[in-house]
């Protein structure tokens, strides 16, 4: 019987990560750039860009190589002053600017939560983990989770004067740790 609720469980994760990509499209409208970028693993969508000139080669670290359906891009990070989840591609003569997936997707889950706009919505921290279980490590009391190890990262945010924390997996499942904040 165990056997039949992993099962059960496996195949809603499996169905749930075969979702599509749930990216939006990039800024600027016309662009013929992708909206979905895979980096490490994780799935990105683009939130912003900023023009080619805007910075120099001494402010970027080359990070690595990510994916898009248009083909492999180098992946940079801002040196200092650069927020840790964010990376930026060179494209058509400016910078996109990404972050991972699941964190707007836990900003979206926590205005809903509290009613209030994304905007008052603040990022304290975004950490790359590997939890402990399919559930994320934020099993409900009663809830059976895959002792699976799950890349994702842990999710800090701040509303309302109050620090809130998600997990979530590389590709968008987020889950409120409600032990946590």
């Amino acid at each position: 019987m165990r056997w039949l609720i992993l099962l059960a469980l496996f195949l809603a994760l499996a169905a749930a990560a075969c979702d599509g990509d749930g990216s939006l499209p990039p800024p600027g409208g016309d662009s013929a750039e992708t909206a979905s970028l895979v980096f490490e693993g994780a799935s990105y969508h683009s939130t912003g860009s900023r023009p080619l000139s805007s910075l120099s080669s001494s402010e970027l670290e080359n990070v690595g190589r990510g994916e898009t359906q248009e083909g492999m891009f180098d992946v940079f990070r801002l040196r200092s002053g650069g927020k840790e989840w964010e990376v930026l591609t060179r494209s058509g003569g400016r910078w996109l600017i990404w972050e991972p997936l699941t964190l707007d997707e836990a900003r979206r889950r926590l205005s809903e939560r509290l009613g209030v706009p994304e905007a008052q919505v603040s990022v304290k921290e975004v950490k790359r983990v590997e939890w402990p279980d399919a559930c994320l490590g934020a099993a409900d009391e009663h809830e059976v989770c895959a002792e699976v190890v799950t890349p994702g990262f842990r999710i800090v945010l701040e509303a309302r004067g109050s620090e809130h924390v998600y997990h979530s997996d590389l590709l968008g499942n987020v889950r409120r740790a409600a032990n946590e904040g």
